[in-house]
């Protein structure tokens, strides 16, 4: 599974950034060395779903309820209403501009890349 520990500002999970220089500069990872001495960075694909903003007591994502409306194909039938929930997917550190993304669950995160680089 996927490490959990440490700080959780926007809840509880796994956290990645959309930046690669977010965690490079904040020092995430700065012992992941290749033979080379060279920095390594995992590249992921997160699958983020529908998200929210995340606070730090957050354990379990909320869900969202909607008023969905079946649209009939006759004038004279009613129309009816439906009410329907569906559960976050994951917490985001702001909603228009999300930089820091949590997933709680590994099957959605894909590791894509090893990326090495030297931060000289």
């Amino acid at each position: 599974g996927l490490g959990n520990g440490g700080v959780n500002l926007w809840g509880y999970g796994s956290y990645f950034a959309r930046d690669a220089s977010y965690p490079v500069h904040a020092g995430y990872g700065s012992n992941c060395l290749d033979e080379e001495r060279d920095k390594m960075l995992l590249l992921c694909l997160v699958e983020c779903g529908l998200s929210c903003v995340g606070e730090e007591h957050m354990r379990i994502m909320p869900k969202v309820t909607y008023n969905s409306s079946a649209r009939n194909t006759c004038a004279s039938c009613p129309t009816t209403r439906r009410w329907k929930q569906l559960t976050y997917n994951s917490y985001v550190d702001y909603a228009s501009n999300p930089e820091i993304f949590v997933v709680a669950r590994g099957e959605q995160v894909y590791p894509a890349y090893i990326i090495h680089f030297d931060q000289a």
